[in-house]
């Protein structure tokens, strides 16, 4: 939501999408901020601001949106794995081929092995950056 919002009132993020989608990259989608890709969106932001932000913060800007896609598509083996954790247990198997019991208990595991507050942590540390951004448009 902060990305979209950004994309918004920034006409250099709304330039910078145009120009990434002429140039046909193919993550882009469309050249608006309101149905492009969100990893095309993020990628102009951080190419916008990057003299506002860190490189450590352009970084988490990115890569939070592949954390939250693997959270939400169940792919937890491979988001253990981002996040440094070593993937045991049911979430091992696909989550198509778990039944409705074991795939309760593979998200408790995840909560117990800390991979849901990792994932917080950075969502938040990524909230507060796209923050930063979007006050400094009101300055």
């Amino acid at each position: 939501m902060l990305m979209r919002l950004i994309g918004e009132e920034c006409d250099l993020v709304q330039n910078e999408l145009k120009e990434n989608y002429k140039r046909d990259d193919w993550k882009a989608k469309s050249p608006n901020f309101w149905d492009c890709s969100l990893w095309s969106l993020a990628k102009a932001i951080v190419e916008v601001f990057s003299d506002k932000i860190e490189l450590d913060e352009s970084e988490k800007t990115r890569k939070i949106k592949d954390l939250r896609n693997l959270l939400f598509h169940s792919n937890f083996v491979e988001l253990m794995n981002k996040l440094g954790i070593e993937p045991i247990g049911l979430q091992i198997f696909p989550a198509k081929e778990l039944k409705r019991k074991n795939i309760k208990e593979t998200i408790l595991s995840l909560e117990k092995n800390g991979v849901l507050r990792q994932v917080e942590i950075r969502a938040n540390e990524a909230i507060a950056i796209l923050k930063k951004i979007l006050l400094s448009l009101a300055i």
